[in-house]
C-alpha cells in the first residue's frame, strides 16, 4: 500500500499557472485513476499503479484542442512540500504523435 493517498486531490502543471490543465485524482488501494481537462486538453484520462512510496507508473490518453489524440506513459515521483501539498515530478514518454520525451512538474491545488 502506498504511503501517499492521492484520493480526491487536484493538481495543475506548474508551468501552466491557474488557467492550465486541472487533474482530478482518485485512489483505491494501489490503483490511481485521473481525469483531466483545461489548457490545451479537451478531456483526458489516466490510470496508474502506486508503489509503497507513492511513485506512480502511469498510462495516459487525451484529446487536445488541436483535435489530436495523444497517448503515453509516465513515471511520477511525489514530493511533500513544506505546506503539506504534493509536488509531482513527471517523466513522460509519448506513444503517439511526434512529441519528444519530457519532464513536467504538477503541484497540488487547494481551495
Amino acid at each position: 500500500m502506498s504511503t501517499i493517498n492521492y484520493n480526491q486531490r487536484r493538481f495543475r502543471l506548474a508551468s501552466e499557472g491557474t488557467d492550465g490543465t486541472l487533474f482530478h485524482y482518485h485512489q483505491t488501494g494501489d490503483v490511481v485513476w485521473i481525469t483531466y481537462e483545461g489548457g490545451t486538453v479537451i478531456y483526458g484520462q489516466a490510470i496508474a499503479k502506486a508503489d509503497s512510496e507513492g511513485k506512480l507508473d502511469l498510462r495516459y490518453q487525451h484529446v487536445t484542442t488541436n483535435d489530436l489524440i495523444q497517448t503515453g506513459s509516465c513515471i511520477t515521483t511525489p514530493e511533500v512540500l513544506a505546506d503539506g501539498r504534493l509536488r509531482l515530478t513527471e517523466v513522460y514518454q509519448p506513444t503517439s504523435g511526434n512529441q519528444a520525451d519530457g519532464i513536467s512538474i504538477a503541484e497540488e491545488v487547494r481551495d
